[in-house]
């Protein structure tokens, strides 16, 4: 299946009907970077899945025991499901809306029906085991899969199943599937892709791969289907299941590439991001470090790409020039104790100090409608940016970590300082921070997390301090261009026992983008 050719057919090429595709991203108009616009939060001990519903001027969310919507302007709520009492169970893959009906899947082997407009229950579907997919809707049909690697089709206008007995992959389901054109996309244990007709339960093609990874899910582009294995980026036609162009990335991939009309975007699993033109060349230089591996599936808008990570991020691509043009940092809601994410601690990629998470990571992949993006976070709160209805009037603070303000320290190495920056409205732009000691810039590094620090001595071209009293001064800036200069006072002694920073701190050279400095 894989060789180290040229992809087999251009993007561009291959695509018969890309521009169809292309068209129903004509109106996106976000661009990135903007302002929270609104917030919208719901309590729930159980971390949501999917993603965010955009249909018209509503969001559709399923969060713990409910499903909601929302005024897609204001955050404002329109109507829940169910009105009164909540569900005794918990939505935990997200919804989708067909045939004006909003469906989701509960962790109490049912499955809901709610009217879109009105949030009026229409039906529930009991399923035998329970549900371990997110719900699958094309047209007329819902699909879900449940227990051991079966699925049922749903007729959505009565709630009843709509194939006498459920299907069965025989070889095992691997990650995520997905609907194409009336047919159900599978990738199996045995490392084939399966497309199986919704009408018959047939498999109408069959495509083998070297490796497919566990979290596999296959991308759609026009009647290109695009999956990661291995190295390699493969493009299958999604009509008759032939390869139509393959490219080897040199290193393992993430579970699911994003595919424009510019060209293809993927992650690698250690967190690097890399893009190909519809040629096959490499458009980025250098690859870009994301500090940490992806929450969620990458999502592309035209040249750019919005890539969720697990340190906390939402960070937007330009995949043609190979730069991060917007990185915001989901900070968690006043008072809360939510865990960032199932898989890493808090901190992200760089250990935070001890204490509440100072994140928390995006539960699905970012959705975009005209000028507005809007991402789940784990906590079951939406986050909606954009830059006509967000207001940013406020700039970055910046807090000192390490030493303490005022406090006496030996400048000696591996002395170092350390400070933390948020922004909660546009997010800090990292590549403005800057510290300065007595009027004297100095490099500094700060990480996705917006941990700034700053070393002294060894490879980090700063020089040891000096003894006596130290003025530092911390200036940032957000996304919209607010500034803010931050002042700190701490009294450099060498005859002082030697103080390193804390093990909480970033480690030296601990992979962050530079920040100001000589």
């Amino acid at each position: 299946m894989k060789s180290r050719n040229r992809w087999f057919v251009s993007l561009r090429a291959a695509t018969g009907v890309a521009v169809a595709l292309v068209a129903t991203w004509a109106h996106a108009q976000f661009d990135g970077p903007a302002p929270l616009a609104w917030r919208w939060a719901q309590t729930s001990t159980v971390p949501p899945g999917g993603s965010p519903i955009i249909s018209g001027d509503r969001v559709y969310v399923a969060v713990g025991s409910r499903m909601y919507s929302l005024d897609l302007a204001t955050g404002n709520q329109v109507w829940r499901y169910p009105a009164a009492d909540p569900l005794p169970a918990n939505f935990r893959r997200g919804a989708v809306i067909t045939q004006g009906l909003l469906i989701a899947g509960a962790d109490n082997k049912m499955v809901y029906a709610a009217d879109a407009a009105t949030g009026v229950a229409k039906w529930q579907f009991t399923a035998p085991e329970p549900i371990t997919s997110e719900v699958l809707a094309d047209g007329p049909v819902a699909v879900v899969m449940f227990g051991d690697s079966q699925f049922q089709a749903i007729d959505v206008t009565s709630g009843v199943a709509a194939w006498r007995e459920p299907l069965k992959i025989e070889d095992g389901v691997l990650g995520s599937p997905i609907l194409f054109r009336n047919r159900l996309i599978v990738c199996t244990q045995s490392f084939e892709m399966l497309a199986i007709d919704l009408d018959t339960k047939r498999v109408a093609w069959r495509t083998r791969f070297s490796e497919l990874g566990p979290d596999v899910k296959p991308t759609v582009f026009g009647d290109l289907i695009v999956v990661n294995s291995g190295d390699f980026v493969i493009a299958v036609n999604g009509n008759g299941g032939g390869v139509r162009w393959q490219r080897n990335a040199g290193t393992p991939l993430s579970s699911s590439p994003t595919v424009t009309a510019e060209g293809v975007f993927v992650v690698t699993r250690d967190g690097t991001g890399m893009s190909f033109d519809p040629s096959g060349r490499t458009m980025m230089r250098t690859p870009l470090d994301f500090q940490s591996s992806v929450a969620a599936p990458p999502v592309g808008i035209g040249r750019y790409a919005l890539v969720p990570t697990l340190n906390g991020s939402i960070n937007m691509v330009d995949i043609k020039a190979g730069s991060l043009i917007w990185n915001y940092i989901v900070r968690p809601l006043p008072g809360s104790t939510f865990a960032p994410s199932a898989s890493q601690p808090a901190g992200g990629s760089a250990a935070a100090p001890a204490g509440p998470p100072t994140f928390v990571t995006v539960a699905g992949s970012p959705v975009v409608s005209g000028d507005t993006m809007i991402v789940i976070a784990r906590d079951g709160s939406i986050l909606a940016f954009d830059k006509k209805n967000g207001v940013d009037l406020t700039p970055p603070t910046v807090r000192m970590l390490f030493p303490n303000p005022g406090d006496q320290v030996n400048p000696n190495p591996p002395f170092q300082l350390a400070f933390r920056v948020e922004d909660e409205a546009s997010g800090v732009n990292f590549d403005l921070a800057k510290v300065t000691i007595d009027g004297i810039d100095y490099t500094s590094r700060i990480t996705r997390e917006g941990i700034l620090t700053v070393q002294f001595g060894g490879s980090s071209n700063n020089p040891v301090l000096t003894d006596g009293r130290k003025t530092i001064l911390v200036r940032v800036y957000d996304w919209m261009g607010n500034r803010n200069d931050f002042t700190f006072v701490v009294a450099a002694d060498s005859s002082l026992r030697l103080s390193g920073p804390p093990s909480a701190t970033p480690p030296a050279g601990g992979g962050g983008r530079g920040g100001g400095g000589v």
